[in-house]
Parts: C-alpha cells; structure tokens; sequence
C-alpha cells in the first residue's frame, strides 16, 4: 500500500525530521527523512501475512521540527497523520454505532444503527433496540430488522421511535446486534423534552453586612433554545428581592443566572429564599 502526504510550515527555514510510529511502523518506509520548509513524503506498507493484533490499527506518520542547539528553553512544532488500518477478527465479528436525536415529547425521534462487519466470515444479522429510562426500566423494544451483510461490508439502518408514551428525561439506548454464534452492542443516549427549565444548582452560603452574589445553576428540558430566561429570588421574612439579567439558554444547556442583594442588619444565621 502506498500513501501520499504533504506537510506545511507557516515560516521559512524550518528543518522538518519525518518519522513513523505506532502499529504497523516496522512495516512502514519512507521515501525520505528529512524535509525543507515542508514538502511531499511518500509511505510505503508491506502488509504481514499475520497481523500483530486484529482490529483497528494506528499508524503515524508524523513531521518534527529540528530545534536549534543553544542554551534555555525553546518550543518545537510536531503534528502527525494516523493511517487506520483495520485487521479482521478471525470468525464472526460485528461492530456498531448508534444515534438518536433528541427530540420534544409527542414528536418522532429518528435513529441511524450503522453495523460493520469486522470479521472474515459473512453475517446474518438481527437487530433491535432497547430503551431504558434514567432508572435503568426498560420501556421500549424496537425491531431494527433482518439484513445480510459480507465480509469488510456495512450497513445503515434507519427507524423512527415514537416518544408519545416517554415521560420527559432522560433515556439510555442499546442496539443488540446478534449474528451467527454471536453478539455485540452499541449504546447512546437521548432526550425528550418539555417546555421546562429547572433549577440544579444555587448558592448555599453567603456573608453577613455585605452585597451577596448569589448563583443559580439552570437546565433547560425543551430541546429548541429558550429566550429571555432570567430568575427571581425573594428573601422570606424581609422586604428583599432580586432579579437576574436575562439570557439564552440552549436546548438541554445549562447556563448560570446571578443576582445580587444585600444582607446589611440581617442577624439570623439561616434564611430562606423563594426562586
């Protein structure tokens, strides 16, 4: 296998070392060692008869600045390209990758299952997908469908998830991707939103005869960004409130509102506030 590679530099003179590394490095060459002010470098991979490892493979191929001999301390450039060179597993072998968009509650959220078969032998595939709330209850199974799939092959597959019966959070999801003698899984997480923002997080402890700054850490729970939020705070027992300055907050963010009031002639050790 050969490869191609051009390296740049953003100044003049500059001595580039050109070097491998990593998985495969014993079977890589150079066309060249060294550069000028950057250039092109050819690679050249003997592939083995036996891998070293199966599966994915990390080849650099990097370029490193020649630093100048002399006293103290000096910064030098070095940026590398990776070669991915994957290896079957010997056998049956299944990998995949899921997504799942977020999404308002009582709308359609889509999914994409991409599956590579990273084995020496062809597949038969079944795959569905299982929906787990913040709780760890199952709460959904989803047929993803029947498919074949050859050797150094992959599939993408696409479904819809109804989210009319989801409460608002949080939900974990895992493809089940079983094939002949085997099985793998892959995971993400989505979330169904209602037009909400909560409250996570606030200030605990303030100071006596002073103006308080006084932080309160908001989650949005609607998947679009939120316009104008901004907090109120009253202090029970006193003639104090604040407002914060309004904000934008994205979908499923998290932002931080501040506001400010002054404890002068306040003699209690505990106060309760209203946000």
């Amino acid at each position: 296998e050969t490869l191609h590679f051009t390296f740049y530099t953003d100044r003049p003179a500059l001595h580039l070392e050109v070097y491998t590394e990593g998985d495969f490095s014993k079977y890589a060459t150079l066309d060249k060692t060294r550069i000028e002010q950057g250039g092109d470098v050819t690679l050249r991979i003997k592939m083995p008869r036996t891998p070293d490892k199966y599966g994915p493979n990390r080849l650099y191929v990097g370029a490193r600045e020649i630093g100048e001999l002399g006293e103290g301390f000096g910064i030098v450039g070095n940026i590398r390209a990776v070669v991915t060179i994957r290896v079957p597993y010997p056998g049956r072998y299944a990998e995949g990758s899921l997504e799942i968009k977020d999404v308002k509650k009582g709308n359609m959220s889509s999914y994409k299952l991409d599956v590579f078969n990273r084995g020496s032998e062809n597949l038969n595939l079944d795959t569905s997908i299982e929906i787990r709330d913040s709780r760890g209850k199952k709460v959904d199974v989803i047929d993803a469908g029947k498919n074949a799939l050859s050797v150094k092959d992959s599939i993408t597959l696409y479904g819809w998830i109804n989210s009319t019966n989801y409460a608002p959070g949080r939900y974990d999801a895992s493809a089940i991707i079983k094939y002949d003698l085997g099985s793998s899984k892959a995971e993400t997480e989505f979330r169904i939103g209602e037009l909400s923002v909560g409250i996570a997080n606030y200030t605990d402890e303030i100071e006596r005869n002073k103006i308080n700054r006084f932080e309160i850490s908001a989650e949005s729970f609607w998947n679009d960004p939120i316009e104008n939020l901004h907090a109120e705070g009253f202090i029970l027992g006193h003639d104090i409130a604040f407002t914060t300055p309004s904000t934008s907050i994205d979908g499923f963010g998290k932002t931080t509102l501040v506001g400010y009031f002054d404890t002068t002639n306040m003699t209690e050790d505990k106060l309760k506030i209203k946000l």
